[in-house]
């Protein structure tokens, strides 16, 4: 099971699967993805990327996390990254 990370952007931009995030955003990646020069991990979340796309659209509807167009699973995990 590959746990998904909580971080905060630190210092410079940073783009993560696709999209850039600015100094202070905080986003969702999985920690072979962690740079601790530029991120502050501020927390785990209860995504993995092992989780299957049923799985992950059953966490968003729990959490309450409208998906829009996500149907693939690198999209889900995308929107799942900006809860």
């Amino acid at each position: 099971m590959i746990a998904m990370l909580k971080i905060k952007v630190t210092s410079i931009p940073i783009r993560y699967q696709g999209k850039r995030y600015l100094p202070g955003d905080t986003l969702n990646i999985s920690r072979e993805h962690l740079n601790e020069k530029y991120m502050k991990v501020i927390g785990k979340t209860g995504i993995s990327e092992d989780m299957t796309v049923a799985e992950l659209k059953e966490y968003a509807k729990v959490k309450g996390i409208e998906l829009g167009d996500a149907t693939r699973k690198d999209d889900i995990l995308n929107v799942l990254g900006g809860e």
